[in-house]
């Protein structure tokens, strides 16, 4: 306590001869201003209030057992600074803290700005970002910066068997989920995931029953985390209440405005699922279909091997396709659906043998089934143009030549008799709807490794491993990924942060390009913004809504816009919009408006 007192006291010291200079400049200002006095006499004022500045600024750095005094909690950090005309303060407005007794605190220092002054009192920002919620999100952040009570726990019941959810070591909304995926009632399957607004919950629907989540004891998780639910929703997915996440320096700058699409493609086995997300915020990805394509039945050439698996985004639907392939030259064709989507998927495409028909074919397909089949002569006298002819007759399906490995059709190639029931395809998972992200890959050879890297080569969607599906960790992503498995990308919302264009500021009569391009949080924003050469301090508000910015320079006119792009006003921090209040120009005063006569 002591310690503490002595720098009150040296402080209380400071202030006193600051006080008398400024007494001292009060009076000599007064001698000369709206009096006769001669030009040298006022030019003698002036240099004496130059000197007192000097005096000012020596004061406003004085140190006392190596810590500056007026730096405010950057005890370490030289408060002020003459740049050019303007004084500029490079300290907080924090004070440092100190015991008086058990439990109770006093401020052992006075900032400067509270002192001297230094910080602009006019702030621009104050507009609500509300930021979206990730797999990363503190759980401390959530509802509006309250948290979540430690040491929680949840039950999870089908209606049959329930699971009780320790999640006392549960970090992030990401581990709450992992969590409650890791521990279902029994026989079941949890499948979580988070969106940005909260959490979903979805229980396999093969086994029935009725999912509920209620509080173990009196316990408030579940209520906290958005997902109490008593009475039930059956087998549909229980879909969490807003969880209203408080702005703070860990928010990823991608979650100011909006959140991305995202769904799980889940495969059988383990060290497999993976988790797919749009790279842009927005609702535009929502209802995106993605789905595992077997390359190898899709042309004669055969597919791509393991480790050179390629993906394509389609925003038009698909029709589905398979090559149907004959020995001899130039007859390989590719049978295709003449409706797209996914109603001709895993069709089985057959040749069948009848005596007689010579140079004629027949097809017809079976839409119970999914079977088409081609008849030809068991002879070897059909030529492959009937055989396309046939096929375009059916109406489901038309046929063209496969170049993939005979560069030319020759129509009157024929079909061998060692063809019948030899010959084939299938249509497998090449046909999808609109918006639909197909991987292809080598069926029963291509890990989830090489799935996330052939979808994130194709840069429309992010894929990443499911933490929660690695039982053994130093296998994580080596496990071959399922054809049949599928995902459909939900909780997509808002816009995209423009933090490439970064914004331009006018302070201290300069300008300053301000980028943001390397940030990845507020945090990284932030320091930025109060590391930059433009005297500026940033902070976030006492809401925790958004970003106050404001002037360290004494008297200067801070001023912040675009600079090309939409940063400053996403921001919320530009100077100029098309609301800015006449009242508001002048630092208040408004616009004064001339006395014309009016004729």
């Amino acid at each position: 306590m002591s310690r503490g007192l002595s720098y009150l006291a040296s402080t209380d010291t400071a202030l006193n001869d600051t006080a008398n200079l400024l007494g001292d400049i009060r009076g000599s200002a007064l001698g000369v201003a709206g009096t006769t006095s001669s030009d040298v006499e006022r030019q003698a004022v002036v240099a004496e209030v130059d000197r007192a500045l000097e005096q000012l600024l020596h004061t406003g750095n004085a140190t006392f057992r190596g810590r500056y005094l007026f730096a405010g909690s950057q005890t370490n950090v030289k408060p002020y600074e003459l740049e050019g005309d303007y004084v500029v303060y490079r300290g907080n407005d924090k004070a440092i803290l100190a015991f008086s007794d058990i439990d109770v605190l006093y401020a052992s220092n006075e900032a400067g700005q509270d002192v001297f002054g230094g910080i602009s009192g006019e702030k621009l920002g104050g507009a609500a970002l509300e930021p979206h919620l990730g797999v990363d999100t503190l759980l401390s952040d959530l509802r509006g910066g309250r948290g979540i009570s430690p040491n929680g726990a949840i039950s999870i019941a089908d209606g049959n068997n329930a699971s009780v959810v320790d999640l006392s070591t549960a970090v992030t909304l990401g581990d709450v989920a992992r969590l409650i995926e890791a521990h279902p009632p029994q026989g079941r399957q949890l499948s979580v995931s988070v969106t940005g607004n909260g959490l979903v919950i979805d229980m396999d629907d093969s086994g029935g029953g009725n999912l509920t989540v209620t509080e173990v004891g009196s316990g408030r998780s579940a209520a906290e985390l958005g997902i109490y639910e008593p009475t039930g929703v059956l087998t549909a997915p229980l879909v969490g209440e807003p969880l209203d996440p408080a702005l703070s320096l860990t928010t990823r700058l991608g979650d100011l405005l909006g959140s991305k699409a995202r769904g799980k493609l889940a495969s059988t086995g383990g060290n497999n699922d993976l988790w797919i997300e749009a790279t842009n915020n927005g609702a535009a990805a929502n209802g995106t279909s993605v789905q595992f394509v077997d390359d190898e039945l899709l042309l004669a050439a055969g597919g791509v091997g393991a480790g050179s698996e390629f993906a394509e985004f389609d925003p038009a639907a698909r029709a589905a396709s398979a090559s149907l392939r004959f020995t001899g030259g130039g007859n390989d064709l590719r049978v295709i659906a003449t409706t797209p989507g996914t109603a001709f998927n895993d069709v089985n495409i057959l040749v069948a043998g009848a005596t007689g028909l010579g140079n004629a074919a027949t097809a017809s397909y079976d839409s119970i089934n999914k079977r088409l089949v081609v008849t030809v002569d068991d002879a070897g006298a059909t030529t492959v143009q009937e055989v396309i002819n046939a096929i375009d007759a059916t109406g489901a399906f038309t046929a063209v030549h496969d170049d993939s490995v005979e560069p030319a059709l020759i129509p009157t190639s024929t079909i061998s008799a060692a063809d019948i029931s030899n010959a084939g395809g299938n249509t497998g998972n090449s046909g999808g709807a609109a918006g639909t992200l197909y991987v292809h890959i080598a069926a029963g050879a291509t890990t989830a490794n090489q799935a996330i890297a052939a979808i994130n080569a194709e840069g429309t969607f992010r894929a990443t491993l499911d933490a929660s599906d690695n039982p053994v960790p130093a296998q994580a992503g080596e496990g071959l990924v399922s054809l049949t498995a599928t995902a459909s990308l939900d909780g997509g919302s808002g816009l995209t942060f423009d933090k490439s264009s970064g914004i331009k500021v006018n302070n201290v009569g300069q300008t300053f390009d301000i980028d943001f391009s390397t940030a990845e949080t507020v945090e990284d924003l932030l320091n930025i913004l109060n590391g930059s050469d433009a005297a500026l301090f940033a902070e976030i508000n006492e809401d925790l809504t958004g970003i106050n910015i404001r002037s360290r320079a004494s008297g200067a006119d801070l001023q912040i816009a675009e600079n090309g792009g939409l940063t400053a006003t996403q921001l919320g921090v530009r100077t100029f919009t098309a609301e800015t209040k006449l009242d508001d120009l002048n630092h208040g005063i408004g616009v004064l408006s001339d006395d014309v006569a009016e004729f």
